[in-house]
């Protein structure tokens, strides 16, 4: 403790929030202590977020979105992706796109993926757009559509 009760930051930590406060510094550093996701992953998500769609939550359109679901190679938001974990693992594996290792399968599902791809394919399947995540994803074209994704990546 400081001389005013407090705690003091250790260095190590200063230097760790000045990092995380900007983005490409933080990508090293965190790298450097397996925080982050894999190089091949951190390219993988700049060449999807070429597509304007994958720069939007497929949910609910909030710029910027942070998280996956594996399962559907989908990007969302970080509150869509709370509803997403609740659904389960069975239904929607959720990882996040800078805080987690990614294997070679769930990269493979991502790269055919994509949230364009998906929205397209459940607008042609019938799944009405005011649907919302828990009624989207217990449907049959959901099931088809992660069928068809797992399918896709092998």
């Amino acid at each position: 403790a400081d001389a005013l009760g407090g705690t003091k930051t250790k260095p190590k930590d200063r230097e760790r929030r000045r990092r995380r406060s900007s983005c490409l510094p933080c990508v090293a550093f965190c790298f450097e202590k397996e925080e982050m996701a894999n190089p091949e992953a951190l390219m993988l998500w700049e060449e999807m977020r070429k597509d304007v769609k994958n720069k939007l939550c497929v949910e609910c359109g909030a710029n910027n979105p942070q998280w996956a679901s594996v399962s559907y190679g989908t990007i969302f938001c970080l509150e869509c992706s709370g509803v997403h974990r609740s659904l389960g693992v069975h239904i929607s594996f959720v990882r996040s796109l800078t805080m987690d290792q990614w294997s070679q399968e769930q990269l493979r599902k991502m790269k055919v993926g994509g949230n364009r791809k998906f929205a397209e394919f459940f607008e042609a399947h019938g799944v009405p757009p005011h649907y919302s995540i828990k009624e989207k994803y217990h449907t049959e074209v959901a099931q088809i559509y992660k069928d068809k994704i797992s399918a896709l990546s092998s």
